[in-house]
C-alpha cells in the first residue's frame, strides 16, 4: 500500500469541531467526500480509511507543522501531507482540525504560555473524544534535517512525548515520519512523568558579524542573520529548545516541554513566575551567534522563587548536528549536577559504536557516540538501532537476539558497568532471579 501513496486522491478528511457545549457540526465545516472516478486506478479514498478508522486510535488535534529557515516551502508541504496520510493509513492517531476555532480565539491575543494554553484546550467540551495535540516542526542544520514531532496528550500536566529522526534528504522523509509516528503511539501508552519538571524557554538568538578597522579596533555588530554549515540562521530559527527538552525527558530523570512549541497560538518565552505551578525549573538560554565563534550561555531558575541555581557556557566555532547534540548533553549533565544528589544518577560517557543510533525508553537520544548523558542510578537498558529506528522496534525478540547490540547499564555503587548485547541479557536476567 505504501507505494500507492504517491498516486493518492487526498481527500481533506478533518472533522470541524465546536468548543464549549455539544453543538451539532454545520456544513460550512465539513468537508464533503469526492467521489472517486471508476477509471481511476490505485487511487485511496482517505475519507473512507478516515471514517472506518477504530475508536481505539486516538484522535488528536493536529496543528500545522512549521519550520526553520533552510527548509523549503514544497519540503514543508510534503512533511505535512506525509503526516496526515501516516497517521490515517496505519491507524497511528486520528487527526483533527480546530484551526478555525484556535485562529478565533488566539489570533489576535496568544495565550501567555504553554500550560495556560494547554489546560485551556484541555478544559474545552468536544464531540470527539480528544487525546491530546500534535505539532510537528522540521529544522534544517547544515547538510541534515531533523523531523521533531510532539505530542501533548491531555491524561499529562502539559509536558509533551516526543520524537525526532535525523535525516539528509527529502527521500527520507516518509520512514522518518512514520517510525515518529510509531513511537508515539507506542510511549502514549506507557508514559510517565519524570522526577523533576523543566520548563525550557526558546533560545533567545543573537547574529553578529566581525567588523574590524585598520586600528585594530573590531566589534561585534548585529546583523539579521549568521551563516552556519551554509544555512543562514535567523533569530526566530530556534530549534535548540526542542532538541534540549527532548534529550531531557529521554534521559528519564526530567519531564521537560519547550514553550515555543505552539508560536501561533502562545507567547514564546514565560517568566519563572508564571510557570511555577507548573514547572520546578526554568531554562533560558542565549546563543550568540557570529562568524568567528558561537558562545551559548544557559541559565538554570528555580521556578518558585525566580533563583538563579546555576549558569553554564559552551564554545563552539561549528554549529553542525554532531555540536548541537554535543553542546545539549553538556548542558543536561550540568543542570543535573546542580539537581540531583550525586548518589541519584550517572553519566554515560565514552561509549562509542560506529555506525550505530541509541535509544532510551524508545526516544532516539545520538547516533555513532555516547557522552555526558545523565541516567537515573539503576539499571538501564540503551537499545541500539539505525538513524531510522531501533532494532527492537524491527525485531520485538531483538532482547534473545546473538546479534543484539544493545547496551546494558548498572549501577554497582560508585561503579558503572557495562555489558554488550547477549550478555547483558544475561546478566539483566540473572539481576532478576
Amino acid at each position: 500500500m505504501r507505494e500507492l501513496i504517491k498516486k493518492i486522491n487526498c481527500l481533506f478528511f478533518f472533522i470541524g469541531l465546536l468548543a464549549g457545549p455539544l453543538f451539532g457540526v454545520g456544513s460550512e465545516n465539513l468537508k464533503t467526500p469526492q467521489a472517486v472516478k471508476k477509471s481511476a486506478k490505485n487511487v485511496i479514498n482517505m475519507q473512507e480509511y478516515y471514517d472506518n478508522l477504530s475508536e481505539m486510535v486516538p484522535a488528536v488535534i493536529f496543528l500545522s507543522p512549521d519550520c526553520t529557515t533552510g527548509v523549503s516551502d514544497e519540503m514543508l508541504e510534503n512533511f505535512f501531507t506525509e503526516l496526515k496520510l501516516q497517521m490515517v493509513l496505519n491507524s497511528y492517531f486520528k487527526p483533527v482540525s480546530m484551526a478555525k476555532f484556535l485562529d478565533g480565539k488566539y489570533t489576535e491575543k496568544k495565550e501567555r504560555n504553554l500550560f495556560q494554553f494547554f489546560y485551556g484546550i484541555k478544559g474545552e467540551r468536544y464531540q470527539v473524544n480528544l487525546r491530546g495535540i500534535l505539532k510537528p516542526k522540521i529544522f534544517k542544520c547544515g547538510n541534515n534535517y531533523i523531523v521533531y514531532i510532539a505530542l501533548l496528550p491531555f491524561d499529562s500536566s502539559g509536558y509533551p512525548i516526543t520524537s525526532l529522526r535525523i535525516i539528509k534528504t527529502e527521500r527520507e522523509m516518509k520512514d522518518a515520519v512514520a517510525n515518529c509516528l510509531f513511537e508515539l503511539n507506542s510511549l502514549m501508552q506507557k508514559h510517565n512523568s519524570g522526577k523533576v519538571k523543566l520548563a525550557v524557554n526558546p533560545f533567545e538568538i543573537s547574529c553578529r558579524t566581525l567588523v574590524e578597522q585598520k586600528t585594530g579596533e573590531f566589534d561585534f555588530i548585529k546583523t539579521s542573520f549568521s551563516n552556519q554549515e551554509g544555512i543562514e540562521l535567523k533569530e526566530t530559527d530556534d530549534m535548540f529548545s526542542y532538541i534540549l527538552a527532548h534529550q531531557a525527558t529521554a534521559t528519564g530523570l526530567y519531564s521537560a516541554t519547550p514553550l515555543g512549541m505552539i508560536p501561533e497560538y502562545v507567547t514564546g518565552k514565560s517568566t519563572s513566575a508564571s510557570i511555577s505551578a507548573q514547572a520546578d525549573y526554568l531554562i533560558n538560554t542565549k546563543l550568540v551567534l557570529s562568524d568567528k565563534m558561537n558562545v551559548i550561555t544557559l541559565s538554570l531558575i528555580k521556578a518558585d522563587s525566580g533563583v538563579l541555581v546555576k549558569t553554564a557556557k559552551f564554545f563552539t566555532k561549528r554549529l553542525d548536528i554532531d555540536e548541537i547534540w554535543e553542546f545539549t548533553n553538556y548542558f543536561l549533565a550540568e543542570i543535573t549536577k546542580s539537581i540531583y544528589s550525586e548518589k541519584n544518577y550517572r553519566l554515560l560517557s565514552d561509549i562509542s559504536i560506529k555506525g550505530k543510533a541509541f535509544y532510551k525508553d524508545g526516544m532516539f537520544i545520538g547516533w555513532d557516540s555516547i557522552g555526558n548523558f545523565p541516567i537515573p542510578a539503576e539499571k538501564t537498558i540503551i537499545n541500539t538501532g539505525t538513524m531510522a529506528t531501533s532494532d527492537i522496534n524491527n525485531n520485538p525478540n531483538n532482547y534473545y537476539s546473538n546479534k543484539n547490540d544493545d547496551l546494558f547499564v548498572f549501577v554497582n555503587n560508585d561503579e558503572v558497568k557495562i555489558f554488550r548485547g547477549r550478555e547483558g541479557a544475561y546478566v539483566w536476567n540473572l539481576l532478576e532471579k
